[in-house]
């Protein structure tokens, strides 16, 4: 759902990243290879230390930072009802973020 997100709303400037914290990385090598091309954006992070740093109630968690770096939104945990609620936070998170001639116009 993520990476399908991911390339909807590349265009408005919107980037999706995905951290794995598996310790073996042939796990998630073979995560990867389940599907040929993803448009989003895949770390690795075997020591878990982003989320050590950001310790979410539970995983996974969907943070949406804004382009100052600042934490906008925070998902808990994820259920297939959530994809629709983070999709529009990020939109209007993009949208708020344009220069102000852009908002609007028609592409």
């Amino acid at each position: 759902m993520l990476d399908e997100m991911a390339a909807r709303l590349r265009s408005k400037g919107v980037q999706i990243v995905a951290v794995s914290i598996d310790h073996e990385r042939a796990n998630l090598d073979k995560f990867l290879g389940a599907r040929g091309r993803w448009s989003l954006t895949i770390a690795h992070d075997p020591k878990g230390e982003v989320a050590d740093r950001l310790q979410p109630e539970k995983m996974p968690t969907s943070y949406i930072i804004d382009r100052q770096g600042i934490i906008r939104y925070v998902n808990y945990g994820f259920v297939p009802s959530d994809a629709g609620k983070i999709e529009t936070r990020l939109t209007e998170l993009a949208a708020a973020g344009e220069p102000a001639g852009r908002r609007g116009k028609q592409r």
